[in-house]
């Protein structure tokens, strides 16, 4: 009986105690945290001269990335991928009379943007996607 009762009165205190210290830490782990931006980049890419026509196109199924084709949307050089989802991509062109054509639906383009730089002249043409119609 000795030996039930020490047992019972030494789980009572642990019991205790394992609830004092969940109170105090409690409070410490319910901070709200906020949104939390990691390493956002910008990447650039510079056209070649000579090259009339820029068309970026979505990568199927990977929203945030972009590809840059030049001079022909379907058989066209195949520029650089864009691959940063969050980054901001800058596209230049120092040829004057170029067009940049953005088939990239608004729900595909990278969070932190896509920029152009033309030089004078240049003509910049938007292919909406179904979704970007309404």
């Amino acid at each position: 009986m000795i030996f039930g009762n020490f047992v019972g009165s030494l789980f009572t205190r642990v019991t205790r105690q394992k609830r004092r210290i969940t109170r105090a830490v409690m409070p410490c782990m319910m901070e709200r945290l906020d949104e939390l931006v990691l390493l956002n980049g910008t990447y650039q890419y510079d056209v070649p001269a000579g090259h009339s026509v820029v068309y970026l196109q979505k990568v199927p199924g990977q929203p945030g990335k972009v590809d840059v084709r030049l001079d022909n949307a379907i058989t066209g050089t195949l520029g650089p991928r864009f691959t940063d989802p969050t980054g901001l991509d800058i596209i230049r062109s120092a040829d004057a009379g170029a067009t940049l054509v953005d088939q990239v639906p608004a729900a595909f383009k990278p969070t932190g943007g896509i920029k152009y730089e033309g030089a004078s002249g240049n003509t910049l043409e938007l292919d909406l996607g179904p979704t970007d119609q309404n």
